[in-house]
């Protein structure tokens, strides 16, 4: 895969987490606490720069009651 093509659906990953976590009113480590993560993993995948499974995404999506990829 091209790594730009990555980069853009990385960012686009992050992204769409950043708007929920917005529009839910948490925080960074709100979140990584619900998923069982380090708040450095959550400030990584909202900068685009975590390579996440489709296990992973299962659980962000599940944890945030919200689509991620849709």
């Amino acid at each position: 895969m091209d790594n730009k093509r990555l980069t853009e659906l990385k960012e686009l990953v992050g992204g769409r987490v950043k708007a929920v976590l917005e529009q839910k009113e948490w925080t960074q480590a709100e979140l990584a606490e619900r998923l069982k993560k380090h708040t450095p993993f959550v400030s990584d995948l909202m900068h685009g720069k975590v390579n996440l499974t489709l296990k992973t995404i299962a659980e962000i999506e599940k944890v945030l009651g919200e689509k991620i990829l849709k």
